[in-house]
């Protein structure tokens, strides 16, 4: 890396190279010790103060159903103002707070604006009139700007950038908890209601401000400061921490604050990227936040039930965000998750756009799948672009730049749910879907100026293994590297270069292959024979689309093993006939979708396309020869859960049969051994097989596959006594 000041200021964290030498045992162990350490005395405190944060700013909605309009004579817009104007000060003033937090110490900062705007909370449950609550909710918001993105720059302090994902979304769930927390406690001051000659509402800011007012006052002696006068660490923890952070960060610093940094801070595209597209997904953090309440409760439900019946929207919502934060820092990840929490907010706000003709079950789920989506992606942006950013003041801009821009989303969430749309919303509906779809294609942008979309590496990663010769192509399992050429063979089959304790198992290995690959083969064959037979299809559309793709890949695209490329000549004529058979034969199926059915071949080409691409991505990731066992094992588990999924919504068995369940059951099943011996006898090449995430993947294709059995058989018992009819009106014999 070069030294020249000009360049080391522009490094990013990306650029940072890990060092060659691994660390040896203690100090291995001294890290863990640093980072549970770190882990017990810097988030658990901060996750709590953010908790009580979001109740202090989200009650309103609360107390909206319990009374709070008809008791301070509100109508029209004036709620959506009172939301409006906590966003004002809360923007305006989160860069001077962050700041300032770097001239002081984090624990007389941020105990101190919340013990101030605890106090006001408190004035909210006794003013007596709208502009009250106004004044109010100015001083909230003015008080809690400085809280969010000084609590994440503090995080970002103490931690690597690849540890860093977890804490972030532990302590962003707080705010996910504090909807739960919210709906339980408003559902209990209810009971409240008259006490002292106040209404339930009143009770609701009262009670949660003085609540937040004690916490503040006690978290003054809890909440760390900066790493370099960290009092809960002894001096040889505190060096270690110091230099695992100059490690991580490397020469890329930015700890001065000048005309120069300051230019290089600005003209750094990632520092404005990141608050646009947290706009662009915050709306529906706040909209689920202000507005879910009420649309529970106009499903038909009390306004209590509604309290009560948010809490698990919230309680699954927490689950989702832990679990992604998780895989992503093992995966070393962040793209794929936020689209796909992008994508499930998406379905959600679709189904509540056609809530008309939806039931209630479906509106209800609808509020579990944006309230999941959203919350899945807002923090892990979050650890993107703490993750791209070095130094003190470039990390401090950049996290209030982007929580601060970020919530002017909740300007705009508070402004397009108008009553006389109830119970529909549809402009605010429609509004923050297309924020959301603007969100995808800006993380397309970012993702691609800095990522594995980059123009090098789309040339290196999908174009040169297809043109290269078959003959000369390297082969590698290592991640790609934008300074050396993809590599791509998998030597894995060749088990004359395995290990001598592999080959003792060599003919046991060969069989179990055969045998899943012959049973499999009996299974496409044996679908196609039932289409054409019942007029219908079994395997899911989209499973379809994978299973090929991954054929097309790993067979011909990276098949340069003569085994592989056999078994691909063999196997995709087959999954073409299932495809035509259920295009052909299983379009009747599809009578209550006739966009789908008129289209289904266009579906299958476009699906394959970008099930292609995403399998060369993870090849592009992960190195060929992981990729391969890790997308078969994927593909497995998404299979199975997809014919259950279709045997339950069809409520039939039309396209398949027990016989052909039992070979696919069988053939999923000799895997395990297989990979079994793989992991036991050859770890160095296949111990990631033995990892939790593969292990999981493994126990899900195992147990739907079983589970489909159980289920397929009682179905066809109940329609060998009454008598089933085919798609096409006849009975089956």
């Amino acid at each position: 890396m070069s030294t020249d000041p000009e360049k080391v200021d522009e490094c990013t964290i990306e650029d940072i190279k890990s060092p060659s030498e691994a660390p040896d045992r203690s100090d291995r162990d001294a890290e863990r010790r640093l980072l549970r350490k770190c882990d017990l005395h810097v988030v658990p405190i901060l996750t709590l103060l953010f908790m009580f944060a979001f109740l202090d700013r989200i009650n309103i909605g609360n107390a909206r159903l319990m009374g709070l309009e008809d008791d301070l004579g509100m109508s029209g817009h004036q709620y959506n103002i009172a939301l409006f104007v906590f966003f004002i000060p809360y923007i305006l003033f989160e860069v001077p707070s962050n700041m300032i937090l770097k001239k002081v110490k984090p624990s007389w900062w941020l105990s101190g604006i919340m013990f101030a705007w605890g106090t006001i909370t408190i004035c909210q449950g006794v003013t007596a009139s709208f502009s009250g609550l106004v004044v109010c909710r100015v001083l909230i918001g003015l008080f809690e700007s400085g809280f969010m993105p000084g609590a994440v720059y503090l995080i970002n302090m103490y931690y690597r950038r690849h540890e860093l994902q977890w804490r972030l979304n532990l302590f962003f769930s707080a705010s996910i908890i504090a909807g739960a927390v919210s709906g339980l406690l408003a559902y209990a001051i209810n009971n409240m209601s008259g006490l002292a000659g106040y209404e339930g509402w009143r009770w609701i800011f009262i009670i949660e401000g003085l609540a937040t007012v004690v916490i503040a006052a006690i978290s003054k002696f809890i909440i760390v400061d900066w790493p370099e006068s960290a009092t809960f660490l002894n001096d040889d923890e505190r060096a270690l921490l110091l230099a695992r952070l100059k490690e991580d960060q490397g020469e890329a610093r930015m700890n001065r604050l000048d005309k120069k940094s300051m230019r290089r801070t600005f003209s750094d595209p990632k520092i404005y990227l990141g608050p646009i597209m947290y706009f662009g997904i915050v709306n529906t953090g706040y909209a689920v936040s202000f507005f879910t309440p009420t649309i529970l409760h106009q499903l038909g439900w009390t306004a209590v039930r509604a309290q009560v019946m948010s809490i698990p929207v919230y309680v699954v919502a927490t689950i989702t965000t832990l679990s992604a934060a998780l895989l992503s820092d093992l995966l070393r990840h962040r793209y794929l998750f936020t689209l796909t929490g992008c994508l499930v907010a998406t379905m959600g706000y679709i189904i509540l756009l056609a809530q008309s003709t939806v039931p209630v079950g479906a509106r209800y789920f609808a509020i579990f799948a944006i309230t999941s989506g959203g919350y899945l992606t807002q923090p892990i942006l979050m650890g993107w672009l703490s993750n791209n950013m070095a130094g003190h003041y470039k990390q401090s801009i950049a996290s209030a730049m982007q929580i601060g821009f970020g919530n002017c989303g909740g300007l705009v969430a508070s402004n397009i749910f108008f009553e006389d749309e109830a119970p529909g919303y549809r402009t605010g509906m429609e509004m923050i879907v297309a924020q959301v779809m603007d969100h995808e294609g800006l993380m397309c942008i970012a993702f691609a100026y800095d990522g594995p979309c980059s123009l090098e590496y789309t040339r290196q990663a999908f174009i040169e293994p297809i043109l290269a010769p078959r003959s000369t192509s390297n082969h590698s399992q290592q991640p790609f590297n934008p300074n050396q050429p993809l590599k791509s063979k998998m030597d894995s089959f060749d088990l004359a270069k395995a290990p001598p304790e592999i080959r003792a198992y060599a003919t046991p290995i060969i069989l179990l292959n055969l045998y899943t690959n012959a049973s499999w083969l009996c299974v496409y064959f044996g679908m196609v024979y039932r289409s054409v037979k019942d007029k219908s299809y079994a395997m899911p559309l989209y499973s379809q689309c994978l299973n090929i793709a991954w054929e097309i890949t790993y067979g011909y695209i990276y098949g340069d093993d003569w085994m592989l490329f056999a078994t691909f000549l063999v196997t995709f004529p087959t999954d073409c006939l299932v495809i035509w058979a259920a295009i052909y034969h299983g379009a009747k199926e599809w009578d209550r979708s006739p966009l789908v059915q008129r289209n289904l071949l266009w579906y299958y080409v476009i699906g394959t396309g970008i099930a292609v691409a995403l399998h060369m991505c993870a090849a592009s990731e992960l190195g060929v020869e992981k990729a391969f066992f890790a997308g078969a094992i994927g593909c497995q588990a998404v299979l199975s859960v997809g014919y259950l999924g279709n045997l339950i919504q069809m409520g039939s068995t039309r396209g398949f049969s027990m016989h052909l369940w039992f070979f696919r059951f069988t053939g999923s099943l000799t895997l395990v051994p297989e990979f079994y011996l793989r992991v036991k006898y050859w770890p160095e090449r296949f111990g990631f097989l033995g990892q939790p995430l593969m292990l999981w993947c493994c126990a899900v294709f195992l147990g739907f596959d079983l589970v489909y059995g159980i289920l397929f058989w009682y179905i066809r018992r109940q329609e060998r006594e009454t008598g089933m009819l085919l798609a096409d009106g006849r009975k089956r014999k």
